[in-house]
């Protein structure tokens, strides 16, 4: 619980950071995998901890790699993404994201946070209620995360199991 309670904490740090500043500061992402890691072996078996973390990550980089080819695409010549589209700070708080779910939980949240980050910030642009370009993604899917986080907690649900999704499934 109290490693829950540190990984809430370090989230609200992300979170204000990232709204005010658009930027997260460089400690937070290792400490955010070491309670990670920390949790994931307490809770799970480290062979599926292991397992899902690097099915996770081969998910993340099948999702850069078809955003670099799409934006390479666009701009016809050869685009880093990291320059003018996703910042460092996001790419390693997804990897701190691939260690905190098993494969099937993850896509599920990786994919819906950020197509409900996309919609609010689009209607906060439609509104004139936000008006930057650049959208705080890392703050923003600490909220949801956070949201999540309690609701799992409320109800005693395990992020690094499957067993709800396959009993659903099949």
């Amino acid at each position: 619980m109290i490693i829950k309670l540190c990984i809430v904490l370090l989230l609200l740090v992300i979170i204000y950071q990232d709204f005010k500043y658009l930027a997260i500061s460089w400690w937070t992402i290792p400490a955010l995998l070491i309670l990670a890691v920390v949790n994931g072996i307490l809770y799970s078996d480290t062979e599926q901890l292991v397992s899902g973390f690097i099915w996770n990550m081969v998910f993340l980089a099948f999702q850069f790699i078809i955003i670099t080819l799409y934006f390479t695409i666009k701009n016809k010549q050869l685009v880093n993404i990291t320059k003018n589209y996703l910042g460092i700070g996001d790419m390693l708080f997804f990897i701190f994201l691939a260690i905190s779910f098993e494969p099937v939980h993850f896509i599920l949240f990786f994919t819906t946070s950020l197509l409900t980050i996309l919609l609010i910030f689009a209607l906060l642009k439609a509104f004139r209620l936000f008006t930057n370009s650049q959208i705080p993604l890392a703050g923003g899917i600490s909220i949801l995360y956070l949201v999540l986080l309690v609701v799992t907690t409320f109800f005693n649900y395990d992020l690094y199991s499957s067993d709800l999704i396959n009993s659903l499934m099949f």
